[in-house]
């Protein structure tokens, strides 16, 4: 009888150590999901969302003048406009980014204070884009827009001299006026806040400012965003 018990002891423990040395396989493995992340991954959290498109008219207006006991020359383009147009991706977790580019739509013809003794033209324009940045919260979406290449006009300035004539060309200058313009107008590097629950064929902000350059060239904008169709087309380039 002792032998028959002692027997059975050893039987059932190999089949203990046995059962303790099977490798783990995923039909024994038992979770417990945590609250509100069942079907979520890292994945998920980065995941394309949304797509949103917006566009921007900004229309811009330029003035010089000099002081009252000093004559001076300078060129200027006294109206001209630039069109931005982003595209945003809100992701799972409410995290937005994006891009956008700005070209140059329009421009008037450009002058000189000095008519008699200068002339000016815009040669050409130059493109420039931005990065979108921010958080959609409920229907509030903040966004952040930062330069990382300013469009410019392409301005050539020719003074008349006896010795010969003397030619500028003032793409850097316009390329400043209009980013710290941009600034100015709480439209680039500042974050602003969006009710997208309003987001349709009117403006959901509005942007204007004023910027002087120089301490007698002048420039200010205004434009309003507005969300459009994602495959809404390109307007062309301004060509000089």
């Amino acid at each position: 009888m002792k032998k028959h018990l002692l027997n059975l002891l050893l039987i059932l423990m190999l089949i203990i150590l046995n059962s303790a040395c099977r490798p783990f396989t995923p039909e024994n493995k038992r979770t417990t999901p945590i609250p509100n992340l069942v079907g979520q991954s890292a994945n998920d959290a980065s995941s394309s969302g949304e797509k949103k498109t917006f566009h921007i008219n900004f229309n811009m207006e330029e003035k010089v003048v000099c002081s009252a006991d000093v004559k001076c020359d300078a060129p200027y383009v006294p109206k001209f406009s630039a069109y931005l147009r982003g595209v945003i991706t809100t992701s799972k977790n409410g995290a937005v980014d994006g891009d956008g580019q700005i070209i140059i739509t329009n421009a008037e013809a450009c002058q000189t204070l000095d008519a008699a003794n200068s002339s000016c033209e815009v040669k050409a324009v130059s493109a420039g884009n931005f990065k979108i940045s921010g958080q959609v919260e409920g229907s509030q979406m903040a966004l952040t827009m930062t330069m990382v290449e300013t469009p410019a006009l392409q301005v050539i300035w020719t003074t008349k001299f006896p010795s010969g004539d003397i030619v500028q060309d003032f793409s850097t200058t316009y390329q400043e006026e209009i980013k710290q313009l941009m600034v100015k107008a709480g439209m680039i590097e500042k974050e602003f806040s969006l009710d997208t629950t309003k987001a349709g064929t009117t403006s959901s902000i509005n942007f204007d400012g004023s910027y002087t350059f120089g301490g007698k060239r002048t420039l200010k904008g205004f434009g309003g965003l507005i969300f459009i169709p994602n495959d809404t087309a390109m307007p062309p380039t301004y060509q000089p």
